[in-house]
């Protein structure tokens, strides 16, 4: 595997660690935030209920009691809302199923609210005529949670692919100089010496491209001299360093070699 895909993994993994902690935290808080807002919801409803329903219940007018009950648990914010006179007979006993829409089942299993039941007084002047309690419904809260999670992963889903791509860019941009300095190990096999003329900003790839620049011209002047010692050994060894003409080896070299093409082809001698 090469070094720049090893680079773009590791950009990914951290980026998929980064976007897990983010996604956890943010579920947190947001979880701790929303089921403290569902207490004080219920017992604001509560509270408020009480004093409501204050002179209906001691006027013993059970039916305003229910349609006020009614009214406010038709909105759908509460899961469960129930009235009890002073003796603990139950007046009014509403419940709503617990479904929710538009939010994953995983979800509601990974996530868990915890949706107390509040009370509060109902009283009659100084007097208490009955107690009121309240569960405000879950189904806010999740799809609450839910928004939030989606909203912070598409956000960070585009901010990731464009953070992923400017990423690649830099790395191919980066070690661009390998590949020259790759081509440039190859050329000097083929006893070709180019030089990389422009340097990477990046220290030790800067490194990597002077030390082969000075290698390819160290090996060019080692293939230069021996070319020339080759070429001087040669021209000593079939002429004398004297006269400057050719010498006995050279002259035996050719007369050997005029005799092997009279003995090949005697017509030329006609």
């Amino acid at each position: 595997m090469t070094i720049y895909r090893q680079i773009a993994l590791l950009i990914v993994g951290l980026l998929a660690v980064v976007f897990i902690g983010t996604m956890a935290t943010t579920l947190t808080n947001t979880r701790v935030y929303l089921q403290e807002q569902l207490h004080s919801h219920a017992q604001d409803s509560a509270t408020t209920l009480g004093i409501v329903l204050s002179r209906s219940l001691a006027s013993g007018e059970i039916p305003a009691v229910i349609s006020t009950i009614q009214a406010v648990f038709d909105s759908g914010y509460y899961r469960r809302i129930t009235v009890s006179d002073m003796r603990g007979e139950i007046l009014v006993d509403l419940e709503s199923d617990m479904t929710l829409e538009g939010v994953p089942s995983w979800l509601v299993e990974l996530v868990r609210l915890e949706t107390p039941m509040t009370e509060a007084a109902i009283m009659n002047e100084w007097n208490q005529a009955g107690v009121i309690r309240v569960k405000s419904h879950p189904g806010y809260a999740y799809r609450q949670i839910w928004k939030s999670l989606w909203m912070n992963a598409v956000w960070f889903a585009g901010g990731a692919l464009v953070l992923i791509a400017v990423g690649l860019v830099i790395l191919k941009v980066t070690f661009r100089p390998l590949a020259d300095v790759e081509r440039q190990a190859q050329a000097i096999a083929r006893r070709e010496f180019p030089l990389v003329e422009q340097l990477p900003r990046t220290r030790e790839l800067g490194s990597i491209v002077v030390a082969m620049n000075r290698l390819t011209k160290a090996v060019k002047r080692m293939l230069d001299e021996a070319d020339s010692s080759i070429s001087y050994f040669r021209s000593i060894a079939f002429q004398s360093p004297v006269t400057g003409l050719p010498n006995r080896q050279r002259f035996n070299d050719i007369l050997r070699a005029e005799r092997e093409s009279v003995e090949e082809h005697p017509s030329a001698l006609l």
